[in-house]
């Protein structure tokens, strides 16, 4: 019987939008139709039951209701799985007038995050009886800075297979690849269109147009959450564990990861 865990999905993304707290000159002063007023990112959420029948699909729903409000804003994301909607750059007068249409249920501005703590059970409440069963069938999703796969802690070793339902996918780009995913690291994404309609071009000749991890803090923390157990862990030859045999290893480790790469080097904030 095949063993069964939690997969580990990375995703490097750029606004869920999800972007850092900057915003450069040439975003800031983007302006709306009348030409004075400045957009900034809304993520609309839309009722897909309400669809016209006029529309053959949804997307050419969301454009009608977008042009509805604004002739030149275009979409930055449309949204199919956990919500149906789209992200797009609004004045807060067209966002309010989006509001309106009929099937639009929400019309929310992108929100400002900060990192909180390094103690994140703690921080959530988790005790050691909250933990999932080791052979709960789990994915942990992360969105950070992307992920370095050929990190020991993504070894798929004593994992299961993928899960039948998983319809996730592993995103390739420079210097990632698909064979980079394995039945530990079972998805990858990268999205950067909303970081860059927010803050302004990325400059890729120093950052890697793909899920990979440029930074480390998106491979750090999605190795802390499900990480496999490593062997003969150290900081420069001091073992890190002595009371785990010198193993070190997540907090849901037999689970599987799916990563979303979100932020670029260096960035400390997010938005949503």
């Amino acid at each position: 019987m095949a063993k069964t865990g939690a997969y580990l999905v990375p995703v490097l993304l750029g606004f869920l939008l999800v972007g850092p707290l900057s915003v450069s000159s040439a975003a800031a002063t983007e302006t709306g139709d009348n030409g004075k007023t400045t957009r900034q990112t809304y993520i609309v959420h839309v009722a897909e039951s309400q669809m016209p029948r006029a529309f053959q699909h949804h997307e050419h729903w969301y454009d009608a209701n977008l042009r509805s409000v604004s002739h030149t804003a275009e979409m930055i994301y449309t949204y199919s799985t956990a919500i149906h909607g789209f992200a797009t750059r609004l004045t807060a007068a067209e966002a309010e007038s989006l509001a309106t249409r009929p099937g639009i249920l929400s019309v929310l501005p992108e929100q400002r995050y900060e990192l909180h703590t390094t103690r994140t059970p703690e921080f959530l409440g988790l005790g050691d009886n909250s933990a999932l069963l080791p052979e709960a069938d789990v994915v942990v999703g992360v969105l950070d800075t992307g992920i370095w796969p050929e990190r020991k802690s993504y070894s798929h070793a004593d994992m299961g297979d993928v899960p039948s339902w998983w319809k996730g996918e592993c995103e390739a780009g420079a210097n990632f690849s698909t064979a980079n995913c394995n039945p530990k690291l079972i998805g990858a994404r990268f999205l950067a269109k909303g970081y860059e309609a927010a803050v302004g071009p990325i400059d890729w000749s120093n950052e890697s147009k793909s899920p990979r991890d440029d930074d480390g803090h998106g491979t750090h923390t999605s190795s802390t959450a499900a990480g496999s157990e490593v062997e003969g862990a150290n900081l420069f030859e001091t073992l890190l564990t002595p009371d785990l045999a010198n193993s070190a290893k997540g907090v849901q480790h037999e689970r599987h990861k799916d990563n979303v790469r979100s932020l670029p080097k260096k960035k400390d904030n997010i938005h949503r």
